[in-house]
């Protein structure tokens, strides 16, 4: 990972500035909706077909929005099987670069809301009556119109400093987009809405890189001693599981699995990550699992492929996540999760027994069944 830091830095050193700039964290949570039922039904084959990880990255994106020097850096992360993808949109004097912040390649950034026919305010117009109020800021709605739909827009009085540049999918003159939402005809509709907004202070731009690139969590996730001699094959109903060791994310010690089976009749070991929107989802259902059942349920969550210790600790601190936490190992991935499905559930008893293996998303039923017993 430093090679490709460097890289990366050299690649980029044109964009690095010392002036002061101002910077803003937005997470955008999207729904897709039909205008009735009829193209529902139309195309609700079509998106059970589509891959999980495209749906989901129709619907969810993080973006940090920065202007240093009246240029605008665009980051985005979207969410993905493995790991997070984040990409890096970089405008510099009607320049545009797109760098990958996994890989360090830069390419020429080809996105259609470049071209000034898409950037320009003067292709949308006013709808006051849409006029409404999203994170405490009144956002004025605009709508423009085009053979294929519509696209409208609610622009709020946050402004990124001394910023002129318009992108409609989120800057107008400098001003943030906290609502967009385009209908393509056909009956489609994809919305997207700030669900926060906060202010990042950013030194520099070689700052902000460097934090993007920055893999902390990386040791937490090596193997450790205490399961060497462990299998490493993959569970199955019905199968007694050994006594794995974990690292904890709170405490700098290890937990080892029976001593968390051994307090209660049931179990549920969750794999998941930050990056994993479904897992976000899932949260609320095994809070759910836990109010319900907790006098007879201990819940262990082990996190997977993040590359932040600081995010991930804030994650389960906003989510609310009351329970024990520690990180996977290759080897424990390999026999609780190997197919690497997110987010991953197992429930054993209080004898290590493998009761159930599935997706708490999808198989709340089925759970609460064997919780049940």
């Amino acid at each position: 990972m430093k090679k490709i830091q460097t890289i990366t830095i050299l690649l980029l050193s044109s964009f690095i500035y010392a002036q002061n700039n101002s910077a803003f964290e937005i997470e955008f949570r999207g729904k897709l909706y039909f205008d009735n039922s009829k193209d529902s039904l139309k195309y609700s084959k079509f998106y059970s077909k589509m891959d999980s990880e495209i749906s989901e990255r129709i619907l969810t994106a993080e973006k940090e929005i920065v202007i240093i020097n009246k240029d605008t850096i665009l980051v985005e992360q979207f969410p993905k099987k493995i790991g997070p993808s984040k990409t890096m949109f970089i405008r510099n004097s009607n320049k545009n670069d797109r760098l990958d912040l996994n890989s360090g390649k830069k390419t020429k950034w080809n996105n259609p809301y470049i071209t000034t026919k898409y950037r320009k305010i003067n292709n949308y117009e006013r709808i006051p009556n849409e006029d409404r109020i999203i994170l405490e800021e009144e956002c004025q709605a605009w709508i423009s119109k085009s053979k294929n739909g519509w696209n409208k827009i609610w622009i709020s009085k946050v402004k990124l400093e001394d910023s002129e540049l318009e992108y409609p999918d989120l800057i107008i003159n400098g001003f943030l987009v906290l609502k967009r939402t385009k209908h393509l005809n056909g009956g489609r509709n994809i919305d997207f809405e700030a669900q926060s907004i906060k202010e990042i202070n950013s030194v520099s731009f070689k700052n902000i890189l460097g934090e993007h690139l920055k893999i902390d969590i990386k040791t937490k996730y090596k193997p450790i001693y205490e399961n060497q001699n462990l299998s490493d094959k993959s569970i199955k109903v019905g199968n007694r599981v050994d006594n794995f060791a974990v690292r904890n994310v709170f405490e700098n010690d290890l937990i080892k699995l029976y001593d968390i089976t051994k307090q209660k009749k049931y179990t549920i070991v969750e794999f998941w990550g930050t990056w994993c929107v479904p897992c976000l989802l899932a949260n609320e259902k095994i809070k759910e699992l836990k109010k319900t059942y907790e006098d007879n349920l201990s819940i262990f969550s082990i996190n997977a492929h993040d590359r932040n210790i600081s995010k991930l600790k804030k994650m389960i601190e906003k989510k609310e996540m009351n329970w024990t936490h520690g990180y996977a190992t290759e080897k424990l991935l390999k026999v609780f999760n190997k197919k690497g499905t997110y987010p991953r559930l197992v429930i054993l008893n209080n004898v290590n027994e493998v009761l159930f293996i599935g997706n708490p998303q999808v198989d709340l039923d089925k759970i609460k069944e064997v919780l049940n017993k």
